[in-house]
């Protein structure tokens, strides 16, 4: 399981969202990733995107690759992700 600290920047009301990401795993190694959404805001629940990733340390030193990703909104504050990615 990965724990992800998530910083997010809406660039324009109720469309865009431009996230970095850090997550970091059991053993301390992370991965970084940058996400873009361009639907969906927590007011009307979820959206689709893509995600890059985009590096990290450890296991995942040199990793790159693309994701599309979906989010649905929970019960506040809570939320999941679901995401398909394909590695270089």
């Amino acid at each position: 399981m990965l724990t992800c600290g998530l910083r997010a920047l809406q660039l324009k009301p109720s469309t865009e969202l431009l996230a970095n990401c850090s997550w970091k795993d059991s053993s301390g190694d992370e991965l970084f990733v940058v996400s873009e959404r361009r639907s969906g805001t927590a007011d009307v629940g979820g959206g689709s995107g893509t995600m890059s990733i985009i590096g990290g340390t450890g296991k995942y030193s040199g990793m790159t690759g693309d994701c599309t990703y979906s989010v649905a909104w929970l019960e506040s504050p809570w939320m999941t992700t679901e995401s398909t990615c394909t590695t270089n």
